[in-house]
């Protein structure tokens, strides 16, 4: 029989460990097992600009997706803050003293309790103005566009939204902007 230090099983474990992160990490951001050509939605997109973005953005994906902040989360700053310190201590989640305030009152400030709760597909057509921020890289006057467009007239379609906010402004959501009125959404 032969003899593994503790350091020698500790870093099996970690390799191990690290395999079935990565595994889990990218199986469970598609949301299930991919039904035809994988499409991976950037769930760092929908999380707005400000102090602490950065810190989500590294810490929390080691853990879990984005998209559960993002569309399934609301707290106060206690609340956050609570669920932060309770990561790092039940679940070793490595984040640095310093983050820990940092990353709740980033959570608190733009997903509190009255950020409505992103719901997907946005329908571009009937999204409040607090959804549509959430289309990250768009700006105030941009998503105002958008709203003064649909007020017109009803957007039909992806080359439509193109031609009121810019080419490319939102490739990366794509997949997840429907030109509906809510209606066709699955109940």
């Amino acid at each position: 029989m032969s003899k593994v230090g503790m350091t020698g099983w500790f870093g099996v474990g970690i390799s191990v460990g690290s395999f079935f992160l990565i595994s889990w990490t990218g199986f469970s951001q598609q949301g299930g097992p991919p039904a035809g050509p994988a499409q991976k939605v950037d769930w760092t997109a929908f999380l707005p600009a400000g102090e602490g973005k950065f810190q989500v953005a590294a810490y929390c994906p080691l853990c879990h997706t984005i998209q559960t902040i993002v569309s399934d989360r609301r707290d106060d700053e206690s609340g956050w803050m609570a669920t932060v310190e309770r990561m790092v201590e039940d679940n070793h989640a490595p984040i640095q003293d310093d983050d820990i305030p940092v990353i709740g009152k980033y959570l608190a400030h733009h997903f509190s309790r009255s950020t409505p709760i992103l719901e997907l597909p946005i329908h571009i057509n009937t999204a409040p103005k607090e959804i549509l921020v959430m289309l990250g890289s768009l700006s105030g006057a941009e998503v105002q566009k958008i709203l003064d467009a649909r007020a017109k007239e009803k957007v039909k379609d992806f080359k439509a939204l193109e031609a009121i906010v810019g080419s490319g402004k939102l490739s990366k959501y794509e997949m997840v902007i429907s030109f509906g009125d809510g209606s066709d959404k699955p109940k």
